[in-house]
């Protein structure tokens, strides 16, 4: 009897044509999962929810259609830096390059 080493394997046998569009389909259900929408839950101040609800009455959506949107909205826009000099304080941020840039301004109304 002859006995295989780790250099002298014997061939795998190939899949059958089954397996092959089983193992197909399984991926691509799974990238299909992947894109599916996530949900999340944050907190929000009473204003800022009453801003929300008054906005997506005014549009005709969900309070939740209009979130979905204006994070998306917000994440297409290039992230603003201000590059400034001088000595940092607690509206200051660092960046992977060194430079200070501004935290975004809270809404005067929230």
């Amino acid at each position: 009897m002859m006995q295989h080493s780790a250099h002298n394997k014997p061939p795998s046998p190939k899949p059958s044509h089954t397996v092959c569009l089983i193992i197909r389909t399984m991926n691509e259900r799974f990238r299909v999962m992947q894109r599916q929408p996530r949900r999340i839950s944050i907190t929000l101040s009473y204003h800022v929810h009453e801003a929300l609800l008054s906005r997506s009455e005014e549009e005709g959506r969900s309070v939740s259609n209009l979130c979905a949107f204006l994070l998306e909205d917000a994440l297409r826009e290039p992230v603003r830096q201000f590059v400034v000099s001088g000595p940092t304080n607690n509206n200051m941020l660092n960046t992977a390059n060194g430079n200070k840039t501004m935290r975004p301004m809270r809404h005067s109304s929230f």
